[in-house]
C-alpha cells in the first residue's frame, strides 16, 4: 500500500527499521547497526524486522 507524502515535506530518509530485540527504530543504512540493548551478547547490533520506515523531514525549517 503506497503512502501519500504531503507536499510540504521535501525530503524523506529511508532505511529506518524496527528492531525485534529492543523494539525500537534504528537506522539500517550503515553496515554497523548500532548497539542494541536487547541483543543476546553485550554490544550486539540491532536485528531488523518488518517494514522499511521513511522519516519525513522538512529541510526548509532546519537550522
Amino acid at each position: 500500500m503506497a503512502v501519500q507524502i504531503p507536499d510540504a515535506v521535501n525530503t524523506t530518509q529511508s532505511d529506518w527499521r524496527f528492531c525485534k530485540q529492543c523494539h525500537s527504530l534504528f537506522f539500517n543504512g550503515y553496515q554497523e547497526k548500532g548497539i542494541c540493548n536487547g541483543a543476546p551478547q553485550v554490544g550486539g547490533g540491532h536485528s531488523a524486522a518488518g517494514w522499511d520506515f521513511y522519516l519525513l523531514a522538512d529541510t526548509d525549517n532546519l537550522r
